[in-house]
């Protein structure tokens, strides 16, 4: 407040915060330093001109909002569209060639008499492997543009969901490149490919409610890649409910996202319910005893790490705040449950996988075809109700909480001076 008249207010709604100024601030000039920072979140020591915008650009990683979005961007520059031959094969041609233009030229030439036709056939041979090996490369079996984007979809009710979204834009010759986004989206380009954002050849375009980011004079097989954020309507929903009842953890769902889904899982706690695949509108009738459900991290799910993953993108892109909750060791579940128990929780998560476009973006770029490719991570909230009755639970799980005397670790239980108090 300044003088009794409130200037500035902010407060944290949701996952996000309304923030009011009493001034217009588009009137607001540079010795505002303060709302300026309040607005903003840039220090007082940084540039502002003299119509009071912001001179600095506010880097991808630095965006509260935008948290771990650089992960998504990183994993869709991984197309396995654009996969190259193998080493073996590549290694194979190296040796065909060693041959050719070796022994077996010399014993051509040497049986017509014409050995001093080296001096001219080993370098031809030379660049006609080069320019063969060069051909090899997957760009130059691209017929336009390519885009992939890998995009988490959060469902927070029927009507909302957050979504997150990294895409790499691969172009097949030289020109303009302008990414637009749906309505309602936030398309921001990222540095990591080709430099400074706020680079001249750069521009970010809001028009009609909707982004568009222009790169110019994209060289030749460049890549170009932006982060997408905003929160959309009437996507649909996992509808039904989780309860448990007796020993069992049961559940009927419907599958109403309009997306065809596969490696389906439900976590509760780190208890894992997994589904090959659930077709769009397909129900699902989950019975399981709690005491014989699989125990796994995420890291778990597509089995052991190697050289050749083909998980890899949805390795990455578990690696995210909003699956965070999903992979937790039950002394972290005990310390956040609330309600009805200290340590179960007290929703099951959904996950699901779509392979395909989310639709989120339109390229226009040199050529006029445009091969979209791109993963969509499905998740929801399931609330776990309570059957009246008896339950039955498997030993640890509820862990106590830590009380005076005692800590509770990883490695187990730490009992100081011989004596403890546990509160259940």
């Amino acid at each position: 407040a300044d003088k009794g008249a409130t200037v500035l207010a902010q407060r944290e709604v949701g996952r996000g915060q309304v923030l009011y100024c009493g001034a217009v601030p588009a009137n607001l000039g540079k010795e505002a330093k303060g709302v300026w920072f309040f607005l903003t979140g840039m220090s007082p020591g940084q540039s502002i001109l003299e119509d009071g915008s912001v001179l600095r650009y506010i880097p991808l990683e630095k965006r509260a909002y935008l948290q771990n979005q650089q992960n998504l961007v990183d994993a869709s520059s991984y197309i396995p569209q654009l996969k190259g031959p193998a080493v073996k094969w590549m290694m194979g041609l190296w040796v065909i060639y060693l041959l050719i233009v070796g022994p077996l030229l010399y014993l051509i030439l040497r049986h017509f008499d014409r050995r001093d036709w080296a001096w001219g056939l080993i370098p031809a041979g030379a660049l006609l492997a080069a320019v063969g090996f060069y051909m090899l490369a997957p760009f130059h079996r691209l017929p336009g543009q390519l885009i992939q984007t890998l995009t988490t979809v959060e469902i927070l009710s029927p009507q909302l969901a957050e979504v997150k979204a990294g895409a790499t834009v691969v172009t097949s010759k030289k020109g303009d490149l302008a990414v637009r986004g749906v309505e309602g989206m936030m398309v921001i380009p990222s540095q990591n490919m080709y430099g400074p954002v706020n680079d001249q050849s750069t521009l970010i375009n809001q028009q009609d409610n909707c982004y568009q980011v222009d790169f110019h004079e994209v060289p030749f097989s460049g890549a170009r890649q932006v982060a997408v954020a905003g929160i959309q309507r009437n996507r649909g929903s996992i509808e039904g409910k989780m309860y448990l009842e007796g020993s069992k953890l049961k559940g009927e769902l419907i599958n109403r996202t309009g997306l065809d889904l596969q490696d389906v899982r439900l976590a509760w706690g780190r208890r894992v319910i997994e589904v090959a695949e659930w077709p769009t509108d397909g129900s699902l009738t989950i019975e399981e005893t709690v005491a014989t459900l699989k125990t796994v991290a995420n890291s778990d799910w597509f089995g052991p790490w190697r050289p050749d993953d083909p998980y890899y993108r949805e390795r990455r892109m578990l690696n995210n705040p909003l699956i965070s909750s999903v992979v937790v060791e039950t002394r972290e579940v005990s310390v956040r449950a609330t309600g009805w128990n200290a340590g179960l929780p007290e929703t099951v998560q959904f996950i699901g996988w779509h392979k395909g476009s989310p639709g989120l973006l339109t390229v226009q770029g040199p050529e006029r075809v445009t091969q979209e490719y791109g993963l969509v991570l499905l998740t929801q909230d399931l609330p776990v109700e309570m059957v009246p009755g008896e339950i039955s639970l498997p030993a640890g799980s509820i862990t106590p909480l830590s009380g005076k005397g005692i800590e509770l670790g990883p490695e187990g239980m730490i009992l100081y001076e011989n004596s403890g108090n546990l509160t259940y």
